[in-house]
C-alpha cells in the first residue's frame, strides 16, 4: 500500500495536471482551504518537501438560464405578404382559390412591362420570367403551407420557397422569387 501512496504522490508532484483537477474539483465543491489528498504529505523527518496546493475561495456569477418559454417573435410584416401572395397564387393552381384573394384587387403575377426586373441588382432591367412565361408551374395537386419560408434578397425583392406536390404525386421545393409593388408583392419567378 506504501507504493500506491508513494506512486500517486510522484504523478502529483510531476504534473500539473494532477494538481489543477484536484484543485478545480474543490472549487466546484465549494472548498476554500489546502487542496490535496490526505496523506500526501511528507513527514518532516523527510528531506523531501511537502507537496500540497493552497486555493483561495473565488466566487463566479453566473448568468441566468434562459426561461424555458419565451413569446413568439413578431413576424415581419413584409414576409406575411410575401407569403401571403404566394400562398393565393398556389390556391389558385391547385384549383381552390382564397376567397380573400377574390377581394383583393392586387396581381399576383408581375406585369411584362415595364422591364423593372432586376432581383440580382444588376442594372439591367428585364421583364419577369413569369410574366414572359406563365407556364411556371403546373397545375398542383397540393402545397405545403407550413412548408412556406421567405428570405429578403435585397431592397424590394424576397424569395418564399414552398413544398409543392404536382396532379402524379411529385413532391418538391419550388422557390418564388417576388418584388414589392404599390400594390404589394408580385411573383416575378419561379424556379426549383
Amino acid at each position: 500500500m506504501e507504493n500506491t501512496r508513494t506512486g500517486l504522490r510522484d504523478a502529483l508532484r510531476k504534473g500539473l495536471v494532477g494538481s489543477a483537477a484536484v484543485a478545480i474539483a474543490c472549487l466546484s465543491s465549494g472548498c476554500d482551504s489546502n487542496v490535496g489528498i490526505e496523506g500526501t504529505d511528507y513527514s518532516t523527518k523527510s528531506d523531501k518537501p511537502a507537496a500540497s496546493a493552497t486555493v483561495t475561495s473565488t466566487s463566479v456569477a453566473l448568468a441566468p438560464a434562459p426561461p424555458t418559454t419565451s413569446a413568439a417573435a413578431t413576424p415581419d410584416p413584409e414576409s406575411v405578404a410575401a407569403v401571403s401572395t404566394v400562398r393565393r397564387y398556389l390556391s389558385r393552381l391547385t384549383g381552390i382559390p382564397d376567397p380573400a384573394d377574390q377581394e383583393s384587387g392586387s396581381p399576383l403575377v408581375c406585369a411584362a412591362t415595364p422591364r423593372a426586373w432586376d432581383p440580382e441588382g444588376t442594372g439591367t432591367f428585364t421583364a419577369p420570367p413569369l410574366a414572359v412565361n406563365q407556364a411556371g408551374l403546373p397545375r398542383l395537386k397540393s402545397f405545403g403551407e407550413d412548408s412556406m419560408k421567405s428570405e429578403s434578397l435585397r431592397d424590394g425583392y424576397i424569395s418564399v420557397t414552398a413544398s409543392v406536390t404536382d396532379r402524379a404525386g411529385n413532391t418538391q421545393n419550388r422557390t418564388f422569387t417576388l418584388k414589392s409593388g404599390t400594390e404589394g408583392y408580385c411573383i416575378g419567378d419561379v424556379s426549383e
